[in-house]
């Protein structure tokens, strides 16, 4: 599969669009480790699992799961995507690097090309790898509007070995999330 990469002075982050756009790879360089979790090759799905995957559909590997993107546009520190499901939706993915604020921007639209009226959702399915979780702290603001901050192992009494946070509903995150070093 081809691999395209960006780059800037705080990331580097590989996406592949033949597996459905998916980001494989985000390493953080003063922390020199890659955050995204790995596809195991033993896995039935595999190679479409594991990374940053978006779906059509609230329903886990939905439509869009597995559909071949297309690079519209990209440069060293941004890529833009895109994919049109069979029934006419039209997935757009910019991901960019901001190194001003030492953020990654992913934004993502879902565009219904038809004359159908049509109900679906963007779904979100990110896969981390991040240890140890005690010392990290997720923070967004849900759909209602209000403001989350929470150390996963702490508040879910989570062992630091595998597991998974969903975030549903209205208490999905709206627009901006960030996991970061509950230290600083």
């Amino acid at each position: 599969y081809n691999v395209t990469t960006i780059e800037d002075t705080n990331y580097r982050l590989s996406v592949i669009p033949d597996l459905a756009g998916r980001i494989i790879s985000i390493i953080p360089k003063w922390f020199n480790q890659d955050i995204i979790s790995q596809s195991d090759t033993n896995y039935d799905a595999y190679p479409n699992s594991g990374g940053y995957e978006e779906y059509a559909t609230e329903n886990y590997r939905g439509e869009g799961w597995n559909t071949i993107y297309q690079i519209v546009s990209s440069s060293a520190r941004q890529v833009t995507l895109q994919t049109t499901k069979p029934n006419g939706l039209t997935i757009t993915r910019q991901i960019e690097l901001n190194t001003a604020d030492k953020t990654i921007n992913i934004i993502s639209t879902l565009k219904n090309s038809t004359t159908q009226t049509m109900e679906t959702t963007l779904y979100i399915h990110p896969e981390f790898q991040l240890k140890p979780i005690n010392e990290l702290e997720i923070s967004f603001t849900n759909r209602n509007g209000d403001p989350v901050k929470f150390t996963p192992g702490a508040k879910y009494g989570m062992p630091d070995n595998n597991h998974q946070l969903f975030f549903n509903g209205n208490y999905a995150p709206h627009q901006r999330w960030q996991i970061e070093s509950a230290a600083n």
